[in-house]
């Protein structure tokens, strides 16, 4: 079986941390503050009824596509350590 290179690994890693990253980042910063929108959206004014029906539907979408992540994320680490434990066996 041919065997990738550690380059090749590190890449991974390093994907992976960026896209783990990225959905951190959407709770907001470090220092408690409230991301952006939220801040917004509890503005006076902002609550238009086609506003609120866009953000919940953007809701929607974003919510679908979280759960389709946390399922991958579960196959990808389900698969690895498949590959894992035959490469012990092997």
């Amino acid at each position: 079986m041919a065997h990738v290179s550690r380059e090749e690994i590190n890449r991974l890693a390093q994907r992976y941390e960026q896209i783990r990253k990225s959905l951190q980042n959407l709770g907001g910063s470090s220092d408690g503050s409230q991301v952006e929108l939220l801040q917004i959206i509890h503005r006076p004014g902002w609550t238009t009824v086609l506003d609120v029906a866009l953000a919940n539907h953007s809701l929607d979408a974003l919510q679908h596509q979280v759960a389709a992540i946390e399922k991958l994320h579960e196959a990808m680490t389900a698969g690895a350590r498949n590959g894992l434990e035959k490469s012990a066996a092997a």
